[in-house]
């Protein structure tokens, strides 16, 4: 008892004494007042600072004083706790760019007097216990973390007091940013993806800014090679890409880069970096990013910093703006979806080296054609909550032996073994793909799915085929048991043993959310032209030679043409009767593209 009433005397005794502490607005000016140093100019100054705010999100936690206070008292008992660094340096540098916004009340006040004081501590901790190089470069710092990127927390706190009008020591801050990020060090030499460098490039330049030396960092190796790098991000021409860059779903690097990778140079935390100079607005990615998570995604999560969001306050869901509710498909990226205030769906045809899925670890290599189903998020889910994708499609090798075909070999999955397509004309969407998996000895995929609005449903037929009597395939093949997922979740698996051939058909109904799973027995299950909608709508898809993809007709009229692979950019397209594998088809028609359809459409097509 008498141990907590110590501590507690200890603890308002602090209070009181920051609480009457001359206000620093008074001191330095006004908050319009352009930052000290070498950063250009105002209006560069209040954009880097709008930008940086994106970074940290202002919880209530933060209006309340005394919990900061109480990170500062912690700090003052347990600096070397590495952790508890972390966490103040993030709360802090939050509780800063908060105050940017509110320094003509009391909390802004307060926000740039902990920012003093828990300067002062810091840096008397970096001079006390880090290790220092010739060059003032930091060799090892006073909590000796074993991630180098975990000291970014700190170096951002740092950046935040220099960016902060009416702080005191930013010549020093600048400095001890330089020392805990130098290209020269050995944990930045081993961050090889450019990518990756982006989050420490951005607090580079702003130490270099504000001591005058830019100039010099703009020379630099480190600084050119991230610039090289942003010049590769460009929408792909590849033909392998089949013409993903019309809809703006990839982009090209030294190699075909995966999309987290984007993710990095565009995160919301590395937006203010393309402000800093010339050569990195203009190599700004962050439109491009947009584009992407438009027409991939609807919501988002918000963030908010490690420790400040207690797990069970929820989270609002954000919408982002301008997307299209209901049915879109992105022919030339292979992707259909189907988006409802209720229902967020995406499916994509398998692609040339897309068609691998690492499940569990446990699980070798499982073939799946990507299909996410879930409902969006609501305000009622937990941040920590585990997000699930029920899928169906999904092809298990479960324990067979896996065959070894040499990478040359034309039955590896490229781009000629994978063949897909994706419509949407009025209420259905429509995908349609067949694929070979070289791990499964060469089972033949076919799959075909329609989303039909009306009825709120999902329909897939999918066919295995694992006879050895295809003659494009290799002799000495063995069979192999297959074993086919109806959904991803454990209570929705139907394990069905597949010997030569077998062709089954999943129904989900989005209103009950439900499952249905039957077999097919009839051997032209994919027999074209496709017949699909009601009966009086007379909706058929006819097929193309030579994997040019398929034509919608509508009462025996051409109206949308879906590319299976675009070799050139071309805004129309001329069908030929002879290009049909139905030769009843006498007629040729243009196909133009529309931006609204995001479709090639002929003249006779309806708008929808």
């Amino acid at each position: 008892q008498t141990t907590f009433i110590v501590c507690f005397l200890a603890f308002f005794t602090l209070i009181c004494a920051i609480c009457m502490l001359p206000s620093l607005e008074q001191k330095a000016g006004q908050v319009t007042e352009t930052l000290q140093g070498k950063i250009p100019n105002a209006e560069k100054n209040e954009k880097i600072r709008e930008l940086w705010g994106h970074q940290s999100r202002y919880p209530s936690q933060l209006d309340n004083p005394s919990h900061r206070f109480t990170q500062i008292d912690i700090l003052e008992r347990r600096t070397k706790n590495f952790h508890v660094v972390i966490h103040t340096c993030e709360l802090i540098s939050a509780g800063l760019a908060y105050s940017w916004k509110k320094q003509d009340i009391k909390q802004g006040e307060r926000a740039l007097t902990i920012a003093e004081l828990y300067f002062e501590i810091l840096e008397k901790k970096f001079y006390q216990y880090g290790k220092f190089s010739t060059n003032d470069s930091l060799t090892d710092n006073p909590w000796h973390a074993t991630n180098y990127q975990s000291t970014i927390p700190i170096a951002k706190f740092l950046a935040t007091y220099l960016l902060t009008p009416n702080t005191s020591k930013k010549d020093c801050s600048a400095k001890l940013i330089l020392s805990l990020i130098d290209p020269s060090l050995e944990g930045l030499k081993a961050i090889e993806r450019p990518s990756d460098r982006v989050p420490f490039l951005g607090l580079w330049l702003l130490a270099h800014y504000q001591l005058g030396s830019i100039s010099n960092a703009m020379q630099h190796p480190w600084y050119n090679d991230i610039l090289n790098a942003l010049k590769m991000i460009k929408l792909t021409t590849n033909w392998m890409a089949s013409g993903l860059h019309r809809d703006g779903s990839y982009y090209k690097s030294e190699k075909m880069l995966g999309f987290d990778d984007l993710q990095n140079w565009c995160s919301e935390g590395t937006q203010y970096i393309y402000s800093l100079t010339d050569d990195l607005t203009k190599l700004n990615p962050i439109g491009f990013w947009q584009k992407i998570t438009r027409i991939l995604f609807h919501e988002r999560i918000p963030m908010l910093p490690i420790g400040i969001i207690h797990r069970h306050k929820t989270l609002q869901v954000q919408v982002y703006h301008g997307t299209r509710w209901g049915l879109a498909v992105l022919p030339f990226s292979g992707i259909l979806r189907y988006f409802t205030p209720d229902i967020n769906f995406l499916v994509r045809a398998v692609r040339a080296h897309l068609s691998y899925y690492e499940v569990t670890k446990n699980v070798t290599d499982t073939a799946q054609y990507w299909v996410q189903l879930r409902q969006v998020f609501s305000a009622e889910d937990y941040r920590q909550k585990e997000i699930s994708y029920p899928s169906v499609g999904f092809i298990d090798i479960g324990e067979a032996s896996l065959i070894s075909i040499p990478e040359n070999s034309p039955h590896n999955l490229y781009a000629d073994l994978a063949e897909s397509w994706v419509i949407h004309y009025r209420d259905y969407g429509i995908l349609f793909q067949t694929y070979r998996i070289s791990k499964l000895n060469s089972a033949k995929i076919t799959e075909y799915l329609v989303i039909d609005v009306k009825n709120n449903r999902l329909t897939l037929t999918i066919e295995i085929n694992n006879k050895n009597d295809d003659p494009t395939r290799p002799a000495d093949l063995a069979k192999t048991v297959l074993r086919y997922y109806a959904g991803k979740n454990d209570d929705s698996q139907q394990n069905i043993n597949i010997d030569e051939r077998a062709a089954f058909r999943v129904v989900y109904n989005f209103t009950e959310k439900t499952y249905t799973v039957g077999k097919e027995d009839r051997e032209d299950v994919f027999k074209f032209p496709m017949v699909f909608g009601n009966d009086d709508e007379k909706l058929k898809i006819h097929l193309l030679k030579d994997k040019r993809g398929a034509v919608v007709f509508d009462h025996d009229k051409p109206v949308i043409y879906a590319p299976q692979e675009l070799i050139e950019e071309t805004e129309t397209v001329e069908i030929t009767k002879d290009m049909f594998i139905d030769k009843d088809i006498t007629d040729t028609t243009t196909f133009t593209f529309k931006e609204k359809q995001n479709q090639y459409c002929s003249p006779l097509c309806p708008e929808f």
